[in-house]
């Protein structure tokens, strides 16, 4: 692939092997200040919404066992920045109803400051390994500057769709300008979670349509709780603008029926209180 051999030809002396991930953590510079030869302020940041696979082709069919990664790289440290990985032994079926992947990442914000590249390695599991098959080998190559000025229309929704032989994938991101990075705890702080709730956390933000980024989604199983009553969210990265608004929006349900909505709230504070149980949510920013 040229896009590896390149990779590897600018990138390896400094960042290491191509499929090294971000040594970056989220809350970089939150409890230490950054040192002093470090510039920090607002960065334009990008929010992954989705990656769905919205067409089969070549006689695929339904379901499908998909195992495989989908990773983002910007210009902060060269690595992967994971949005999705599973391996073959922990494969996610998806079906006509359902062909969204579950996304995981990013680990920390995504940085816009030279185009991003999303990595898309997907394929689908067969009885042995010998007979996988490639779902989805692509580069994505998302924009933001043109050269000598900023791009006009850059802040907005974009969607992304490729085909191959295949399947056809469609990847839906949002652009913000002047961001903060934002890490997100959902706590119980009195009652406990029943364990024959279901539960779906995501965020909205109004200057990009209010669409929903899905922080948890526990389907019909159970919503993951430790101990201290910390719920275990799948995605806890969020870009925030900074002069804008995030809203935490919580909805729980019992059985199989979604549209039988027990509780249902979203936060503008820090607290939500869903009838049965009182959480909090700690909003963690910093600088780039």
């Amino acid at each position: 692939m040229r896009y590896r051999e390149s990779w590897i030809w600018m990138f390896s002396r400094f960042h290491g092997s191509y499929e090294d991930t971000t040594s970056i953590p989220p809350m970089r510079y939150t409890d230490e200040p950054p040192p002093p030869s470090t510039s920090v302020g607002y960065a334009d940041s990008v929010v992954i919404f989705s990656v769905k696979v919205t067409q089969l082709n070549d006689g695929l069919e339904w379901p499908l066992d998909v195992y495989g990664i989908v990773a983002a790289r910007d210009s902060v440290d060269r690595n992967r920045n994971l949005i999705f990985h599973r391996t073959r032994d922990n494969c996610q079926t998806l079906t006509p109803e359902d062909t969204s992947l579950l996304l995981t990442g990013p680990t920390r914000a995504i940085v816009m400051i030279d185009p991003v590249n999303y990595e898309v390695e997907l394929k689908v599991k067969g009885d042995t390994p010998s007979e996988d098959k490639l779902l989805s080998l692509l580069l994505i190559e998302d924009k933001y500057y043109t050269v000598g000025e900023r791009c006009q229309g850059v802040q907005g929704v974009h969607r992304y769709t490729y085909s191959s032989k295949l399947s056809t994938v469609e990847v839906t991101v949002g652009h913000l300008a002047q961001t903060v990075e934002a890490t997100i705890t959902v706590q119980v702080v009195e009652g406990s979670w029943p364990t024959h709730h279901h539960g779906r956390f995501v965020t909205r933000m109004a200057s990009l349509s209010d669409l929903e980024m899905v922080l948890l989604d526990s389907l019909d199983g159970m919503v993951p709780v430790m101990s201290d009553g910390t719920i275990e969210l799948s995605r806890r990265v969020v870009p925030v603008e900074a002069d804008g608004k995030l809203k935490l929006l919580v909805d729980a349900w019992q059985g199989n029926d979604r549209a039988d909505v027990v509780g249902q709230d979203q936060v503008t504070g820090a607290c939500v209180i869903l009838g049965f149980v009182r959480c909090e949510s700690l909003l963690l920013g910093r600088l780039w």
